[in-house]
């Protein structure tokens, strides 16, 4: 009965998962979909940081400026990648990710 139990709730987080129901109910989707799919990559950072998002709580806020950073450190990342000479398997890593990982941090 546990087992039976434990697969419905691992069957209902997939399902969540796949829907995007946390992003949908703070009200961050829409959002997110419309800057993806509709924005250009050369204007990608000026509307990503000029447009205030509307969510429905503080969590949704919170979350929103964590996609922001997210967001930016990859366009850093799609911009300068080609420059890079890997000189060592952490490099990326470290160029990349650390200094995304820093903003969300302060």
């Amino acid at each position: 009965m546990l087992i039976k139990k434990q697969w419905r709730t691992i069957t209902n987080k997939k399902q969540q998962q796949r829907i995007n129901k946390t992003l949908s109910n703070l009200g961050v989707k829409e959002y997110l979909k419309n800057l993806l799919e509709n924005v250009p990559y050369e204007d990608f950072m000026k509307e990503l940081w000029s447009n205030d998002v509307s969510v429905n709580n503080e969590i949704g806020t919170k979350l929103v400026n964590i996609i922001k950073y997210a967001m930016t450190t990859f366009h850093l990342a799609t911009k300068s990648i080609a420059s890079t000479s890997a000189s060592h398997e952490r490099t990326y890593f470290i160029e990349y990710i650390i200094p995304g990982l820093k903003a969300l941090a302060g």
